[in-house]
């Protein structure tokens, strides 16, 4: 049984701590610590400003404002109690809706892992939040970022009921909704029973080429180039791979996340290479003096069979990279020598795959 820790209620306490985790800077790896447990985000969802909404009356406002303090001391039924007393004068209550998703997936999860208990919770959960979406066009990001977690917890659920046609809608929902985790969708044991449908894995790699064209439709171009020499003391620049497609690793030996990506880069190399993609990793930031740093390097690379090229990278290539955020930074390059898309922090394989296999496409 694979756990997804409910976003909307601790994921907003960790993302200080998921951000180090998945780009980092030397400074950062000794001051890993656990996140802290806050309290559940706000269930009154902000109304957007172009499409005004009347309030609710003041007795649904007053149940939901009790319902969230009942949230926030887990008492779970006493919360859906008063949610559900506010959806009976309001059944398309917008606030309340969202509130209910909310509380029954919160008690899904306190109950896991009796999966006999959570499941029908996890139902309940995604009913209320089919309601919020199809009566709510203009769905804000933490209403998606619900709705997302809800639908995918419904299409485990369904799987594990042998309710196979259910549990794939659902997680088409999922992913309409936000949620594209690809290594999830093919390792999570509650799905095994959809990996045995033919539809399944074509699901699958439809959501790794829509998740690559938002992503590539979302990043903006900038030049890059490089001219450097390698470890090996061979010059090595950009022009040296025209007409192939290229990935730029940026990263460093101390590097948590960049540690634990090499290895997917490694396989990505050797599946493509011979159909035209190059791999130059980019070295900053180790500690010592530069022949320290060549051996420190060749020793990692020699240790992970690391098979591509690598250099020690200088402040005026990392410079040309808008807004540097941290370690690693990749840089995917097509055939053309267009920089298409700049990612931040680990990645997962399923993603690296799908973001190479869009590349190394097009003609």
């Amino acid at each position: 049984m694979s756990l997804r820790p409910l976003k909307i209620a601790a994921g907003l306490a960790a993302s200080a701590f998921a951000a180090v985790l998945a780009g980092c800077s030397p400074a950062d790896t000794p001051a890993m610590t656990a996140p802290k447990q806050v309290a559940v985000a706000p269930i009154q969802e902000p109304k957007p400003e172009t499409k005004p909404e009347a309030k609710p009356n003041p007795g649904g406002d007053s149940s939901l404002a009790a319902a969230e303090a009942d949230l926030k001391a887990r008492k779970f039924d006493d919360a859906i109690a008063k949610i559900e007393a506010a959806l009976k004068d309001k059944p398309d209550n917008r606030a309340a809706l969202f509130a209910q998703a909310l509380a029954y997936e919160m008690k899904g999860e306190s109950l896991l892992p009796d999966r006999k208990a959570t499941n029908p919770m996890f139902l309940k959960s995604a009913e209320a939040a089919h309601k919020l979406r199809d009566g709510n066009k203009d769905l804000s990001p933490r209403e998606r970022d619900l709705l997302s977690q809800v639908f995918y917890n419904e299409a485990c659920a369904l799987a594990m009921d042998d309710k196979g046609d259910a549990s794939m809608k659902a997680l088409k929902a999922a992913f309409d909704a936000g949620f594209d985790d690809m290594d999830l969708f093919g390792t999570d044991p509650d799905l095994a029973s959809l990996r045995k449908r033919p539809d399944f894995e074509e699901f699958r790699k439809g959501i790794g080429a829509r998740k690559v064209q938002r992503l590539f439709s979302d990043h903006k171009p900038f030049p890059f180039t490089f001219k450097l020499k390698d470890i090996d003391d061979k010059p090595i620049s950009l022009d040296d791979f025209k007409g192939k497609v290229v990935i730029v690793d940026m990263w460093g030996t101390w590097c948590p996340p960049c540690r634990k990506e090499i290895p997917h880069l490694v396989d990505l190399y050797k599946a493509n290479h011979d159909q035209g993609l190059e791999i130059v990793g980019l070295n900053y930031d180790e500690t010592g003096p530069p022949d320290q740093v060549k051996k420190t390097i060749k020793a990692f690379l020699a240790e992970n069979k690391v098979p591509y090229r690598c250099a020690v990278g200088d402040d005026k290539t990392q410079d040309l990279v808008p807004d540097f955020e941290g370690y690693p930074t990749t840089l995917f390059i097509d055939r053309a020598g267009k920089v298409r898309l700049k990612v931040v922090g680990y990645q997962e394989k399923a993603d690296l795959e799908a973001i190479v296999k869009t590349l190394m496409d097009e003609k």
